[in-house]
């Protein structure tokens, strides 16, 4: 009872310790323990199943189990020896360790792959809290100044680039696509993250207001209206 009570005074401490220096190793852990829920909600989201391909699965492993357990129970009788017949808890048993010799070497496999893909990646294991927040700030901050810098050029489209070109720091972090009227559409700048990991969102200067949508394909940038 003391050693018990030891060892969960030392595991606490060191959490305690591994909270307040890097809380988040303690994701870790937690990702390992739980994590395959959100796998699992996941991959059901994707699956679609139908009556006939249950149907048909159902059968495949009744028959596949009544014949194992028939073979068994056959091969058991032929034993003179053998007291009892064969129990269908065995045969349920013996598939059920199949199927669990069968997922622990896949996710032995598994395990191998990614932690090789985070060993060789240059990816940070962790990213710091608040960057999206960021970006996101960083974006509507540029989005109403170029808004501002439209108003005051009439929307003239030549001086416009040339003025954002002077601004390294705003056109080295963003390309922005200049849409002119066509279609009685008003004149449009769309602001892309150059960043591949920040473009969630995108920014829309248009005549009179600027606002942010979500980015999910190229071609939706010449849209007038999102979906």
């Amino acid at each position: 009872m003391r050693r018990s009570i030891k060892i969960a005074g030392a595991l606490t401490l060191i959490t305690g310790l591994v909270a307040a220096a890097a809380p988040e190793l303690l994701k870790i852990p937690l990702t390992l323990a739980i994590g395959w829920i959100k796998s699992t909600g996941r991959f059901a989201s994707v699956v679609q199943l139908s009556a006939p391909t249950v149907a048909w699965s159902l059968i495949a492993v009744s028959i596949l189990l009544t014949g194992t357990h028939a073979f068994c129970a056959w091969v058991r009788r032929a034993r003179s020896s053998a007291a009892g017949p064969w129990k269908w808890k065995w045969t349920c048993g013996f598939y059920a360790a199949l199927v669990l010799v069968l997922f622990a070497s896949a996710s032995l496999v598994g395990i191998g792959h990614q932690s090789g893909w985070m060993i060789g990646s240059k990816e940070p294991v962790f990213k710091r809290r608040g960057v999206a927040w960021k970006e996101r700030i960083r974006l509507r901050n540029i989005g109403n100044d170029i808004l501002e810098q439209a108003r005051a050029s009439e929307w003239d489209f030549a001086r416009l680039k040339s003025d954002l070109t002077t601004q390294v720091a705003t056109w080295e972090d963003f390309a922005f696509y200049f849409v002119s009227e066509r279609n009685d559409a008003p004149p449009r700048i769309i602001l892309l993250p150059r960043n591949p990991k920040s473009q969630t969102e995108i920014g829309v200067v248009e005549r009179d207001t600027f606002s942010t949508r979500p980015f999910r394909d190229f071609t939706e940038l010449l849209v007038r209206n999102p979906p």
